[in-house]
């Protein structure tokens, strides 16, 4: 099988036979399976493919769940014999810079009809790399690629259709309380309850459901005076409701050293920022890495600011 190009036209007499009147005409491939049989298809040579959207498909890209990205492409014309995964690969041309594009085995074959050439269905997968999934929700993520085969020394591609993916924030955690979350005393510690609710993409078919939180690195405290006390969740500190969409964070810090303060008085108390981050595992064995709300506040005893001074010795 070669590939050549070449142009050619009807001279008058030959465009009128019997009832037919060729106005136009088209290349076309001859392919056979082996080289003893006759050719069995003929196809012109396919230019673009079509995009097709499976179930689960997002255009949303999640983060955990890559599989939302997973789409096929429709190539028209593609006889059976060439309708195989092993052989095609992926030019991803500019698109590598967002991510990984592979082929999902098997391809799907597409029986010829009477009004229908035969076809092959790919199923492609994306993964977007960290660095997509950390630009600003909403960011515009263009995929353009082509499907490409060699035979003998030339290279055949036929190009996909383009896939406008966008980035997001799902999923994603916002406080359950408005306003900043109280705080109690409990024993030499000082102790919150927050509650985060689970932000997932609307348009997901169904919901997956959160099954295990755990904290990843420290909890941090900002634009406020802190004490220097450990700030951290003790065991069983997070927990998770029968829905999977809500989750409840036990928060303490250590005050044996300095005493507790008091925080039974609004006037002794003000707001620190709580930055924390959460490691998702969800009932699809999906899992994500997501930030507390930025908006979420704890009330905090008010600390002065340690005081230190400077002795000077005559020289």
């Amino acid at each position: 099988m070669g590939f050549v190009k070449g142009a050619a036209s009807f001279s008058g007499q030959y465009q009128e036979y019997g009832s037919t009147t060729v106005k136009d005409y088209k290349f076309v491939v001859a392919f056979s399976p082996d080289s003893e049989s006759v050719p069995q298809y003929l196809f012109d040579q396919p230019e673009t493919a079509e995009f097709n959207s499976l179930p689960a498909f997002s255009l949303v890209l999640r983060k955990g769940a890559p599989d939302l990205a997973t789409h096929e492409q429709v190539i028209s014309g593609l006889p059976p014999a060439m309708c195989g995964t092993n052989l095609w690969s992926i030019n991803p041309r500019d698109s590598s810079k967002y991510g990984t594009l592979s082929l999902v085995p098997p391809a799907r074959k597409i029986d010829a009809t009477p009004s229908q050439a035969p076809g092959c269905a790919f199923t492609v997968s994306f993964v977007p790399s960290a660095a997509t999934l950390a630009m600003p929700p909403q960011t515009s993520i263009p995929i353009t690629y082509s499907f490409a085969t060699a035979i003998a020394d030339k290279v055949f591609e036929i190009g996909a259709a383009r896939i406008p993916f966008r980035t997001s924030d799902y999923p994603s955690l916002a406080p359950n309380v408005i306003g900043r979350i109280p705080v109690a005393v409990n024993g030499t510690d000082l102790q919150w309850t927050i509650e985060e609710r689970v932000v997932d993409d609307p348009a997901l078919p169904q919901s997956d459901p959160v099954l295990t939180a755990t904290k990843t690195g420290a909890a941090n405290l900002s634009n406020c005076t802190a004490g220097s006390g450990q700030l951290d969740v003790p065991a069983g500190g997070l927990k998770i409701d029968s829905t999977g969409a809500t989750i409840t964070i036990t928060l303490q810090q250590d005050f044996s050293m300095t005493g507790v303060p008091d925080v039974s008085k609004q006037e002794n108390l003000t707001s620190c920022t709580l930055a924390m981050k959460l490691h998702l595992v969800m009932k699809s064995t999906k899992t994500a890495d997501v930030d507390l709300s930025v908006s979420t506040v704890i009330a905090y005893p008010k600390l002065s600011t340690p005081k230190f001074q400077i002795k000077v010795s005559p020289q």
